[in-house]
């Protein structure tokens, strides 16, 4: 009713927040604020909208955009950095959005755009599966997609990676739906597609579905035992549960898989001192440390547990 009200859709989206407090009703109203460049009037209501939704992302994603269009970095980073806590995904469309301003430099800086773009022959599935990624890493997710589009509707075999890669990024716009589609289309042509089931997992937990996350990270691990990914998504799932036993067990995995990289010791590290295994996160972030020296936060976080083991001075060199 809002959106088709004669010209204005306050009176009547305030209506339906005033009976109802409707997160829909003041998804609708912060847009059209948005639309008419009524900024300050859009950050009132998503700033009412995040008192009533303290743990829902849209919000703070949302005014993030708007706090950054008026300058105001401070809060912009606030939101960002809450958004991100809650919900991983708005990291990639806020950070998409951000570097919107730089698409003509990065592309024109791009060999593989240039060449395959000044082609004049029609290319081939595999040549816009090649460009649509180039134009990722150029953060032109529009123009992958419609790549990647062209690819799926030339290929008449059914390639379930193109539908993954397509469905990425539409998970990385938060465009939950759309990606939802194309991990159930990838599945359907390849019951093994195991970053199908982990893509549709990211899709599940940001519907708050976590059973049916847990469920598609189990079968990713069934159709790949060794695929780092399904453990490192899975325990921060677990951890963000409560589940921290169970998490442990995944970081555990993911150490095993990859014992030279230290951002796994201090993912576990972390945990351990959520477990209060004071003495097992000393000694991941020891062994992190070792593994990367010219990482400074690290030796922030062994600190802070040397401190609550007591430890104040440590050794007398690092």
């Amino acid at each position: 009713m809002g959106i088709i009200a004669d010209n204005d859709p306050v009176q009547v989206l305030e209506e339906v927040i005033a009976l109802s407090n409707s997160a829909l009703a003041y998804s609708y109203l912060g847009l059209y604020y948005f639309k008419i460049k009524a900024y300050e009037e859009a950050i009132a209501v998503y700033s009412r909208a995040i008192e009533s939704f303290k743990e829902e992302p849209y919000f703070y994603a949302s005014r993030c955009l708007v706090y950054r269009l008026i300058g105001e970095d401070e809060g912009a980073f606030y939101d960002y950095q809450i958004a991100k806590r809650l919900d991983f995904n708005y990291h990639s469309v806020l950070e998409w959005q951000e570097n919107q301003a730089e698409l003509s430099y990065f592309e024109a800086e791009n060999l593989v755009i240039q060449e395959l773009e000044s082609t004049p022959k029609e290319l081939s599935t595999d040549e816009l599966n090649s460009l649509g990624l180039e134009y990722v890493h150029c953060y032109d997710y529009l123009k992958a997609i419609e790549l990647y589009t062209s690819a799926i509707n030339k290929n008449t075999t059914g390639d379930s990676n193109l539908f993954v890669f397509r469905g990425s990024l539409y998970l990385k716009l938060t465009c939950f739906e759309l990606a939802l589609n194309d991990f159930n289309r990838a599945i359907e042509l390849d019951e093994n597609q195991t970053a199908a089931y982990v893509f549709r997992a990211k899709v599940f937990e940001s519907y708050r579905y976590s059973e049916k996350a847990l469920n598609d990270y189990a079968k990713a691990e069934e159709n790949d035992s060794n695929s780092s990914i399904v453990y490192e998504e899975r325990a921060s799932l677990l951890e963000r549960l409560g589940c921290l036993p169970e998490a442990l067990s995944d970081f555990d995995r993911l150490v095993e898989l990859n014992p030279d990289d230290f951002y796994v010791y201090s993912l576990r590290a972390d945990l351990k001192g959520k477990l209060e295994d004071m003495h097992g996160a000393l000694v991941d972030y020891s062994t992190a440390i070792d593994l990367n020296p010219y990482y400074s936060d690290l030796y922030s976080y062994r600190a802070a547990i040397k401190e609550k083991l007591g430890d104040a001075v440590g050794p007398s060199s690092i």
